[in-house]
């Protein structure tokens, strides 16, 4: 009896199943070095940690799963609600757009990978214009009911008043209501002004003429000079030529 109560195995202790044995049997130790420390635990297994860490890849591969490779040409395909309010047409040589394609290119992003990030871009760019149209109808609301009116003046003055170019950077001006007020009062203070154009222009003299005058002689053989009236007006026209600094020298005469 003393033998047999001896060689009984132990009730507190469970004997390995035989998957087990032979899963250690033919796993050797170096076949979990791949795990990481944050997965293994105390009470938990190699298998167990494994299958922890394995499910960490797959997380990672929920958040990383755009970049599986670049296709050879993007297709843009927006959503139904954003590509009613844009026209891919007008994008077609966006810089921002083709930078956007080359760094996916460079960055492996698949195909709808990128499609994801040109709806942020392009919400980016519906939310940057309703902040302007919102911008604007408060300043327009600051010109008042006649607002329209208004800028329309401006413009058609600056049309019968400027060159093209200068009537369309006084125009890109406008971007505020005191902006339209500053060019108002200066539109009401030029109609009180003599304008440059309307100047009779310089007659016109050579240096050739002036030397003449200069030792010209009247009837009875007098320096004209001698004329202070005479002299100023050779003064004057020797200005015109010269400037009217003293001891101008001009280069090349």
């Amino acid at each position: 009896m003393t033998d047999t109560a001896d060689n009984a195995p132990d009730q507190g202790t469970q004997e390995p199943s035989n998957e087990q044995v032979v899963a250690d049997a033919v796993a050797p130790q170096e076949a979990y070095d791949f795990i990481l420390d944050k997965y293994r635990a105390e009470g938990r297994t190699e298998q167990d940690a494994a299958l922890e860490q394995a499910k960490g890849y797959a997380e990672l591969q929920k958040r990383f799963g755009s970049f599986t490779g670049a296709p050879e040409e993007y297709e843009i395909g927006l959503s139904e609600g954003l590509s009613e309010k844009i026209s891919l047409d007008d994008y077609a040589d966006d810089p921002i757009l083709q930078d956007a394609k080359a760094m996916a290119k460079e960055w492996g992003m698949n195909n709808e990978g990128f499609n994801q990030m040109v709806e942020l871009y392009f919400r980016g760019e519906l939310a940057a214009d309703d902040a302007l149209a919102q911008v604007r109808e408060e300043e327009m609301k600051a010109l008042g009911n006649n607002a329209q009116r208004r800028l329309e003046n401006i413009q058609d003055w600056a049309k019968a008043n400027m060159d093209a170019e200068t009537s369309e950077a006084l125009v890109d001006t406008l971007t505020s209501a005191a902006s339209v007020k500053a060019v108002e009062a200066l539109i009401a203070k030029t109609r009180n002004m003599t304008q440059t154009q309307d100047a009779p222009p310089a007659p016109a003299v050579s240096a050739d003429k002036v030397r003449e005058m200069m030792v010209a002689k009247d009837q009875f053989g007098n320096d004209k000079m001698q004329d202070p009236a005479y002299a100023a007006q050779v003064r004057k026209l020797y200005g015109q030529l010269y400037g009217e600094e003293p001891n101008v020298v001009t280069i090349g005469r």
